[in-house]
């Protein structure tokens, strides 16, 4: 189960593209797993899907013994501060870590997660 997970998105969409990032941080395996796609809006949320093609992913790995947390773990290999919109997965979703890892670790399922618009910076 991750240690923490992270969405970012924004509340409509830019240039006709509105991305949506699910993160997973393994602080004690030292990885950082980003899943980025396309997000659509539903009503007054914003939902956005593990890719199964056409999205990206992206893969951060550091030595597990500093037990980096999410925004240092962002840091690594940048030469300043990141300051991001990103929201923490309850915060975001309602979900906590464990109905998170109920729902989406069995095989098969689609990882789907909404958000309420309001919560997202406009782009």
């Amino acid at each position: 189960m991750p240690d923490e997970v992270w969405l970012q998105t924004a509340r409509a969409p830019r240039e006709g593209y509105l991305g949506f990032v699910i993160a997973l941080l393994y602080s004690g395996e030292g990885i950082l797993i980003h899943y980025g796609g396309q997000g659509v809006l539903d009503k007054e949320d914003v939902v956005g899907c593990i890719p199964n093609a056409g999205g990206s992913l992206r893969l951060l790995a550091w030595n597990p013994e500093l037990r980096l947390g999410y925004v240092d773990a962002m840091a690594i290999g940048m030469s300043t501060t990141i300051v991001t919109d990103d929201i923490d997965l309850e915060s975001a979703t309602g979900m906590t870590l464990g109905e998170f890892y109920d729902r989406f670790s069995t095989e098969g399922t689609e990882l789907c997660l909404h958000t309420p618009q309001v919560l997202w910076p406009w782009p």
